[in-house]
Parts: C-alpha cells; sequence; structure tokens
C-alpha cells in the first residue's frame, strides 16, 4: 500500500473511531484533489466552499469550522482538522479568484 493510502485508510479510521459520520457521509477527503481545472469533487462539495468562505469571511477560526462543517473534533485530532479546513479552504477560494471563469467559458 502506498503511504497516500495509508494516510487515507488511517483518516477513515480515525473518522470512524471517533465517530465522525459528517465527513464520512459526504465523502469528504482529508486533502482536496487538486487540479487547474473544476473537477467533480468540486461540484459535489460546492456548498460545502461556501460555507466555509462565509465561515471564514465571519472570521471563524479553523478548528470551529473544522467542527462544525466537518464534524472533525479539533481537540482529538488537530492536524486532521488544520488539514481539511486548510485544503477545503484553499480550493474554495481558488474557484472564487479563478475557477469559476470555467463556468462562463464557452
Amino acid at each position: 500500500m502506498k503511504r497516500s493510502e495509508q494516510h487515507q485508510a488511517a483518516f477513515s479510521k480515525v473518522f470512524t473511531t471517533l465517530g465522525m459520520k459528517v465527513a464520512e457521509k459526504m465523502d469528504i477527503q482529508e486533502t482536496v484533489p487538486w487540479s487547474d481545472r473544476i473537477t467533480g469533487y468540486d461540484k459535489k462539495h460546492f456548498t460545502l466552499y461556501m460555507k466555509l468562505l462565509n465561515a471564514s469571511s465571519d472570521g471563524t477560526d479553523e478548528f470551529e469550522m473544522a467542527q462544525s462543517i466537518f464534524g472533525v473534533d479539533p481537540v482529538v485530532s488537530p492536524e486532521i482538522a488544520k488539514n481539511i479546513v486548510g485544503s477545503h479552504l484553499a480550493r474554495a477560494n481558488w474557484l472564487l479568484v479563478e475557477g469559476y471563469k470555467e463556468l462562463f467559458a464557452g
């Protein structure tokens, strides 16, 4: 098993062990699969991205976003909380600044 597969398996186990079903049900990855194009993952999680942007603009800290949006307990899993919020917020910002252009191309 590759390191990334091991990490994803461990991530899934943490969600299951700690009862964090929110992100699991939404099929959320700890880090967003990055592309310079809008992906299926982006389309599937567009509402989540908007929630993150809204929370961020309201000054919500990353641990509170991890808890309320992803269902990740930042006290139990601070690294996962930081990674999941940081990755998805970065992608949400990319969509806001660059990705949206793809929606209007054509």
